[in-house]
């Protein structure tokens, strides 16, 4: 196990449960009809499902084969899928997601190793959210960084870093304007704060929803964006590589790409 919060038995059935509901929302997602609230419904729930999936498959020490399937069904298959069926403006259209979520399903197209045109259609899709969209914030520094890294066209221009209190460290690592020895400081700190600043988000649902109850949904304990900015940036992960909320080995199954 790479997530030694709970034992085996814990990480069986958390798998299982999570199958079953995968199965089901899978199930609503692909037979009801088009344009219908319940088909979209099931769609976000689907995006969610698949992408604790991917983190409990890591976190249960499957293989990152097994984990990336996971990953890259629900960023880059489901997602795109699903805000093209229920774009803004659609009478059941799907609700622009937070920041965090953002930055995650970025950092998944990189761990999952995705090419320009998947990529492309992630961002896209992001597009048709409309980020620009007043009290939203327009688009952050970062996500114009990854778009370069994957080659993506922007046709936005960035309006800082959202959510500086969480991300500032990451924007410093891979800004072209940081030197290249200060880089893996501050990637370093940046995963040294991530899970504080993550207390109110999905980071932080194991515990929320105590533990090991049979009702909790699993959720994960991992910075994938620290991984995917050393990934994408050729930033050295010394200073992560032992770090509890570091997914070291996906970072290198990514690298070897």
């Amino acid at each position: 196990m790479r997530d030694a919060h709970f034992d085996t038995a814990f990480w069986q059935d958390r798998l299982t449960r999570q199958g079953a509901r995968i199965d089901k929302f899978a199930g609503h997602y692909t037979s009801e009809p088009l344009g219908s609230k319940r088909k979209r419904n099931a769609g976000q729930t689907l995006v969610d499902l698949l992408f604790d999936r991917a983190l409990a498959e890591y976190s249960a020490g499957l293989p990152i084969e097994t984990a990336n399937e996971s990953l890259h069904q629900a960023t880059v298959e489901v997602f795109p899928d699903l805000v093209a069926l229920f774009p803004p403006g659609h009478a059941f259209g799907v609700s622009r997601p937070g920041y965090a979520t953002i930055h995650r399903h970025i950092a998944a197209l990189v761990l999952a190793r995705a090419d320009a045109a998947q990529a492309g259609s992630v961002f896209a899709a992001l597009d048709a959210l409309d980020l620009d969209a007043e009290g939203y914030g327009g688009h952050c520094a970062i996500w114009a960084a990854y778009r370069a890294h994957f080659g993506v066209p922007d046709p936005h221009t960035p309006s800082g870093v959202h959510w500086p209190e969480a991300y500032d460290h990451l924007w410093s690592a891979i800004s072209p304007d940081t030197p290249a020895a200060a880089r893996a400081e501050h990637l370093g700190g940046f995963i040294d704060t991530w899970y504080g600043a993550m207390k109110g988000e999905l980071a932080a649902q194991t515990e929320r929803l105590g533990g090991p109850a049979a009702q909790s949904q699993f959720v994960g304990y991992w910075c994938l964006e620290a991984a995917a900015a050393s990934v994408a940036f050729g930033i050295d992960d010394a200073p992560c590589r032992a770090h509890p909320h570091y997914p070291t080995d996906w970072a290198d199954w990514a690298r070897r790409a």
